[in-house]
């Protein structure tokens, strides 16, 4: 049994799009999922913990912006990945909201949301040389009506595992890499709850947790 602390729900990405999907990805048979919509509950990681996603960048209510936003306490969450072996998972709006050179885009994640166009059609595409990766097992392209994030990634410090491409052009949508003794997974994917019930997305995100939670890695 696997624990995982999820951080989700804010104005625009409610919870409520995530929960069916991700309580079919992370089964109560195989993953202890705590769900928060407080990130002050990021500020006491269990000691226990395998695993954290990140659906949302919401910052507590009493805290002010500035200080959500400080080092210390990116630098807390990458201690526990890169030292403590702690997976983490950044998909949609938990790339997005931290400001330019940010530890959690330049160490955690490796990459940061830039802008998206209106929704639109756009498809998630393995990328052809990947499609044996742990994260991809099982994963075919999917298409539907989503946000087109457009991200810019560290292409020389990760590993690039998947696109999107819409009416906007083409685009990484997904990558990986090592973070010290953890591992680290992005996924641009999931505006909308029908994105998120795909069953390539649930398989995505399964995937993804499989691949990166703490003790199950290779």
């Amino acid at each position: 049994m696997k624990k995982v602390l999820v951080l989700w729900d804010d104005q625009y990405h409610p919870y409520q799009a995530i929960e069916e999907a991700l309580a079919k990805a992370l089964p109560a048979s195989e993953w202890d999922v705590t769900a928060t919509t407080d990130p002050a509950d990021l500020d006491r990681l269990p000691a226990d913990l395998d695993l954290l996603v990140f659906f949302s960048n919401r910052k507590p209510a009493h805290m002010p912006e500035g200080e959500w936003r400080a080092e210390g306490i990116q630098l807390q969450w990458l201690r526990r990945i890169e030292e403590g072996g702690v997976g983490a998972l950044l998909i949609h709006a938990g790339l997005t909201g931290y400001p330019d050179r940010s530890i959690v885009h330049t160490r955690i994640a490796r990459g940061r949301f830039i802008r998206h166009p209106e929704h639109c059609m756009t498809s998630f595409i393995p990328a052809t040389d990947k499609k044996d990766h742990p994260v991809l097992e099982g994963v075919d392209a999917f298409y539907g009506d989503d946000e087109h994030y457009m991200c810019a990634v560290d292409t020389a410090g990760v590993e690039p595992l998947a696109y999107a491409t819409s009416e906007h052009g083409t685009s990484i949508a997904a990558w990986t890499h090592q973070a010290g003794k953890g591992r680290v997974v992005c996924a641009c994917p999931g505006h909308f709850k029908a994105i998120f019930n795909k069953p390539q997305m649930i398989r995505l995100m399964n995937n993804m947790a499989r691949y990166a939670a703490r003790g199950w890695q290779e």
